[in-house]
């Protein structure tokens, strides 16, 4: 499931089934979790209807997920998915993350929203 994901990733296809990557974005391996993030990022248009729940699952792994990886997957998706009412849960995220590289890609996240929407 990993690498099938991973392949979905490097497509970037807008067209991928929002769906699917929702599932994949809840399945129990770390790997497959974290291949879901990267597959979001790259290919769930931020106009997509289902924005709003993708973005609620990525928060939710960055903030709940045991794997660092995954966290720090969840956490580019999301900077590249987020709008500024995601700014709140980056915030929290980053009083809550002791990780250096996940607090460096929070910080990332943040910036890259403020900057593109305002």
């Amino acid at each position: 499931r990993a690498m099938a994901v991973a392949g979905i990733a490097a497509r970037r296809d807008p067209d991928t089934s929002v769906e699917l990557i929702i599932l994949v974005l809840e399945d129990k391996k770390s790997l497959v979790r974290r291949r879901a993030c990267e597959a979001a990022g790259a290919c769930v248009p931020r106009e997509h209807f289902s924005i709003d729940k993708i973005c609620g699952l990525l928060g939710h792994l960055l903030m709940d997920d045991e794997s660092r990886l995954v966290r720090l997957e969840a956490v580019r998706a999301l900077g590249e998915l987020g709008s500024p009412t995601d700014l709140k849960r980056l915030d929290k995220a980053l009083s809550h993350e002791l990780d250096d590289d996940v607090r460096d890609a929070l910080k990332a996240a943040k910036k890259t929203i403020q900057s593109r929407d305002g």
